[in-house]
């Protein structure tokens, strides 16, 4: 029950597979401990930034130019709408989505349309969106990880690493299985340092 993962095609995203008290009976003890410590570890120096932020608050302009952008799961039904959206929106920032449980040829697709998009002008970034299997099967994560960044590397300047870590519908339960996910990427990043690797 706690490895069940489910795709929704037509909301593109997983589902929520379990009720509430399901997720609570199988999330693992430790599970809260780490936000909570951290947030009691930084939470003066937070406060602090804040209060000096909010002194600068609204006193000057703040340019929103290349901080909005659009994130994109360019599949071939979709690929011809999405085209003609970002035609009407100029060369605003995009997020190309990278789905582990989808197939090489969709990877390949999307790998294609990154470097479309890039010499289109776009600043492009890349998502590697994890599932259960990525967590249950290592070795499959790792193949997906080293198919998609070759083919992206030239054309983004950001890979994001993982998605939405605190939703476990997202196949993730706690912060080491997601630990277990990025550890393949430092090698990547080693490789690629003009690239920012981040995580959701």
């Amino acid at each position: 029950e706690k490895d069940m993962w489910i795709w929704d095609e037509r909301s593109g995203q997983a589902l929520s597979a379990l009720r509430p008290r399901d997720r609570v009976r199988h999330a693992p003890l430790g599970r809260g401990v780490r936000p909570v410590w951290s947030t009691l570890r930084h939470a003066f120096p937070c406060w602090r930034e804040y209060r000096r932020l909010l002194r600068q608050a609204y006193a000057q302009e703040v340019s929103l130019r290349g901080r909005v952008g659009v994130a994109v799961t360019p599949t071939a039904k979709a690929l011809d709408r999405i085209e003609g959206l970002l035609s009407d929106l100029g060369p605003v920032p995009l997020l190309v989505r990278f789905y582990h449980h989808e197939s090489e040829g969709a990877w390949t697709q999307a790998s294609a349309m990154v470097q479309r998009w890039h010499e289109q002008g776009h600043p492009v970034a890349a998502a590697l969106i994890q599932d259960r299997k990525a967590v249950l099967d290592p070795s499959s994560w790792r193949r997906f990880v080293e198919f998609v960044l070759p083919r992206v590397a030239p054309w983004v300047d950001t890979i994001e690493i993982g998605h939405a870590i605190n939703r476990v519908k997202w196949g993730l339960w706690d912060f080491p299985e997601y630990a277990r996910l990025a550890a393949p990427l430092a090698d990547w990043i080693r490789r690629y340092p003009g690239i920012v690797f981040t995580g959701p």
